[in-house]
């Protein structure tokens, strides 16, 4: 008579037992995922050709703001000069910002891609502290009008909007302490 005899050590049984209580849960994730991706609305390639434009695009208006500063600094404009450096500052790093997470959202919710985000100066440079004290309560104002924007396109169900209406504002709102910089620097 004879035996058949697991050959196994509890180890290897162990193991074994391990990588399907493993398994089963990766391939349970796994299903999860592309039920939510089946169901997700079609990325068109050119709705991401769409978004790396308007970053190629904000990356050369950084560029420009930064030609332009470095020309204003060669004229001993250093109220101009400031101003584009800043601007360019923000068109690096918030512009190419702003272009990923509003693209992203109107891909997400299948609207299509915008243009790309600017920062460069739109107000004159102040030429006094007096000045740039008006030009910040401008911007003050002008920032509530685009967060109110924000969120009347969130009630409206409009997310792309509201998200670019509400990351707009949050950069505009830069132009604040920009202003009172640049004030400062004129008052010298």
């Amino acid at each position: 008579m004879s035996h058949r005899h697991d050959t196994r050590s509890p180890n290897k049984r162990w193991w074994a037992a391990a990588a399907i209580g493993v398994a089963a849960p990766a391939g349970a994730l796994l299903a999860i995922g592309m039920m939510s991706t089946a169901t997700a609305p079609t990325a068109r390639a050119d709705d991401f050709s769409d978004i790396v434009t308007n970053l190629q695009d904000t990356a050369a208006t950084a560029d420009a703001a930064f030609a332009a500063g470095q020309t204003a600094f060669g004229a001993d404009d250093v109220g101009d000069g400031l101003a584009y450096y800043i601007a360019g500052a923000e068109d690096d790093l918030l512009g190419t910002s702003e272009d990923l997470i509003v693209g992203g959202t109107a891909i997400a919710t299948g609207e299509p891609v915008g243009g790309a985000f600017d920062f460069s100066p739109d107000v004159p440079v102040p030429t006094t502290f007096a000045e740039s004290l008006t030009y910040a309560q401008e911007d003050i104002a002008f920032d509530q009008t685009i967060f109110n924007a924000a969120f009347t396109a969130f009630e409206a169900n409009d997310p792309t909007v509201g998200v670019g209406d509400f990351l707009s504002g949050i950069g505009d709102s830069l132009y604040v302490p920009e202003d009172l910089l640049l004030g400062t620097v004129a008052s010298f």
